[in-house]
This record gives structure tokens, C-alpha cells and sequence, in this order.
């Protein structure tokens, strides 16, 4: 499971985790913060965010989550 859009302003990605396993009984591998600004520059510009904001903890957040997806299929494959 991997949360998106994630607003501290909601709640902590913490309570967020919480809530899912909660609710769903499921563990939460990742999650991605709501990052508007980040995220609307991308579109913009049509590029993907890594290029239009690589220092964005958006973009940091969607590198790990690819990464995670990515390192079983190394093995795998």
C-alpha cells in the first residue's frame, strides 16, 4: 500500500499509517507527501517532477518507492 498526497496538515504520515492498518488491516511500504507546487511545475513544463524538482520531497519519496518496486525485479529477473 502506498499512500499518496500525503498533508501534514490532515494528519502525520504516523496517524495516516495508523488509520490504514486500522481500517484495512494492511501495512503501508511507502508514503508520498502532497507537494502542489512541486508537482504543478512538472505538469507545466511537462517534464517528470524528478527533473522539475529534484530537491522536492516528493521527488525524493517517489525515488524510493521505485526503488522498492525496482530491487525485486532485479532479483528476479
Amino acid at each position: 500500500m502506498v499512500l499518496n498526497r500525503v498533508r501534514r496538515s490532515a494528519a502525520t504520515a504516523a496517524e495516516a499509517e495508523a488509520a490504514v492498518r486500522r481500517f484495512t488491516g494492511l501495512e503501508v511500504a511507502a508514503t508520498v507527501p502532497e507537494d502542489r507546487v512541486a508537482l504543478d511545475r512538472a505538469w507545466s513544463a511537462g517534464v517528470p517532477v524528478a527533473r522539475a524538482a529534484p530537491g522536492s520531497p516528493v521527488t525524493a519519496a517517489l525515488r524510493r518507492v521505485a526503488a522498492a518496486v525496482a530491487r525485486p525485479l532485479a532479483v528476479t529477473a
